[in-house]
């Protein structure tokens, strides 16, 4: 999840400090998603090996 952790910082820095409020949206839905990906994919491989 530190991918996800280091993006939601780059779309703060975004959003509040540039004030650029679309590529900061922009980059929350990619955060999203690929937050959504690791827990998918998080799980079979929990399974796997525990």
């Amino acid at each position: 999840m530190l991918p996800a952790s280091l993006l939601r910082l780059r779309q703060y820095l975004l959003g509040f400090r540039s004030g650029d409020i679309m590529r900061a949206r922009r980059t929350g839905f990619a955060v999203h998603r690929l937050g959504v990906v690791l827990m998918v994919a998080s799980h079979p491989l929990a399974a796997l090996l525990g």
